[in-house]
């Protein structure tokens, strides 16, 4: 198992920090691509997979099953636009409803 401290400001960038710590633990079978995260002491429980990733680690897209909810995370506030584009082709042939994706307010540098 693993731990995750999810941390995020609510409604803009300089919003109220919101943070939960999870617990986490990998789908065994899956080379680390799938794995579970437990919240609220294991009342809710949620797998997420490990859709895409840039093989120098820069950035990584996580989804749930079902292609309901994706996440494009990155080491850097932004990607080049290009580079962010091919990412979200992809995640669309992957079974993902891009249409529905948020780009938060990003910090200018």
């Amino acid at each position: 198992g693993f731990s995750v401290v999810q941390t995020c400001r609510v409604g803009s960038l300089n919003g109220k920090l919101k943070s939960y710590d999870t617990a986490g633990k990998i789908v065994p079978g899956t080379d680390n691509a799938k794995f579970e995260l437990s919240f609220f002491g294991g009342v809710r429980k949620q797998e997420y997979w490990v859709i895409d990733r840039d093989d120098g680690l820069d950035w990584a897209v996580m989804g749930t099953p079902g292609g309901n909810y994706a996440w494009l995370m990155a080491r850097k506030p932004t990607l080049p636009p290009r580079e962010k584009a091919a990412i979200v082709a992809r995640l669309k042939a992957a079974g993902y409803q891009t249409e529905k994706l948020i780009y938060p307010q990003q910090p200018t540098s």
